[in-house]
């Protein structure tokens, strides 16, 4: 059974069948599933029931984004890996 309580719309990372998973929760027809894709790129469909220890995610839903400001370059060069952004 699964350690965690089932949420709609969450990204998860999770170990099943001795292989690496990333998926999205979903209900579909009142049936809980994580649409996935494995580390060696099969994508399928796993009942959350059987996955023991997901992880969430914090992707694109938690992360800010700003409008930039019109006097910066289109073409200027963004470090996104620079802390001073």
């Amino acid at each position: 059974m699964s350690k965690y309580k089932f949420s709609r719309d969450i990204w998860i990372s999770f170990e099943f069948e001795n292989e690496f998973y990333v998926g999205r929760t979903a209900l579909f027809e009142g049936i809980e599933l994580v649409a996935c894709i494995s580390e060696k790129g099969v994508i399928s469909y796993i009942h959350y029931s059987l996955i023991s220890n997901p992880k969430r995610l914090k992707l694109i839903k938690d992360m800010k984004f700003h409008k930039l400001s019109p006097t910066v370059k289109k073409n200027k060069d963004l470090d996104f890996n620079a802390n001073s952004n």
